[in-house]
């Protein structure tokens, strides 16, 4: 509320300009004359005033389990999210971890956690796990879940349950190579247009990758093992260090949440 007009016109004075700017430029043109045509539009662009933001790139690792509680007595569902520290996408693991959250959480209907908590025990219309990797912020793994509110410890433990049993008993030769398969097929869609083109070549240059990261990545997939797998996600999902954010109507719940660990309330009035 006391941002006006002129709060505007200020940062965007400060902070958007040609200083740190990357144009990218995808399609049939001729190099040269595409080269003369950005200096002729964008050569005198000024640089913006403000130095840049300084964003912490490190994710906290939390110590042992925690559970945070917004409790909302207005509503009829839970919605529940795991979360735990990432990685970045440079990370020798990475492969690894995309690979398993496409067995345990990640990629439509053949994942473990839809499997489970969707279609053997109808808890939810949608759920997951998977890693969110950053280019340069460390990112994060979480795991997602909609259900009632008299279900929601009960969804819990089947999310974790499903968490730990990858983790402790692996995957069977048959499942890991048809999640293989489906993280293969569905990187297809990622370069399908230009406009996805375009995306992925800047984001690369602009974080510093080499271009040919997706394909080294896509290789070091077909040559993974189970094992091999299995073993990058123990290194990188700790079940027991996990954050549960919880939403949801506590009086509704069918256990409580202490089970899973120390239980604080979220809040959400207080400015800080």
């Amino acid at each position: 509320a006391a941002i006006d007009r002129s709060d505007l016109a200020g940062f965007h004075a400060e902070r958007y300009g040609s200083r740190q700017a990357q144009i990218a430029v995808y399609g049939d043109f001729e190099p040269e004359a595409m080269a003369a045509l950005l200096e002729r539009a964008l050569g005198d662009w000024a640089p913006q005033a403000a130095t840049p933001v300084e964003v912490p790139n490190e994710a906290p690792a939390p110590p042992a389990r925690r559970v945070v509680l917004l409790p909302r007595e207005d509503v009829n569902q839970a919605e529940l999210r795991l979360l735990l520290e990432g990685v970045r996408r440079n990370h020798p693991d990475y492969p690894a971890l995309q690979l398993g959250a496409y067995v345990f959480g990640y990629g439509g209907f053949g994942n473990r956690m839809i499997s489970r908590i969707r279609s053997e025990l109808g808890l939810a219309y949608t759920t997951g796990a998977f890693w969110q990797p950053g280019w340069e912020q460390q990112g994060l793994f979480w795991a997602t879940c909609g259900t009632k509110n008299e279900a929601a410890a009960l969804a819990l433990r089947e999310m974790i349950g499903v968490l730990d049993g990858f983790l402790e008993l692996g995957v069977p030769a048959e499942e890991f190579e048809q999640a293989r398969n489906r993280l293969l097929n569905a990187r297809v869609f990622e370069v399908d247009e230009a406009p996805k083109v375009l995306a992925r070549i800047a984001d690369l240059e602009w974080n510093g990758y080499p271009w040919n990261f997706h394909q080294q990545a896509a290789a070091a997939l077909r040559e993974l093992s189970a094992e091999q797998v299995v073993d990058a996600c123990r290194r990188h999902l700790d079940t027991g260090r996990l954050t549960l954010f919880v939403l949801g109507n506590p009086a509704d719940f069918d256990a409580a949440l202490e089970a899973f660990g120390p239980v604080e309330e979220w809040d959400s009035s207080a400015p800080e």
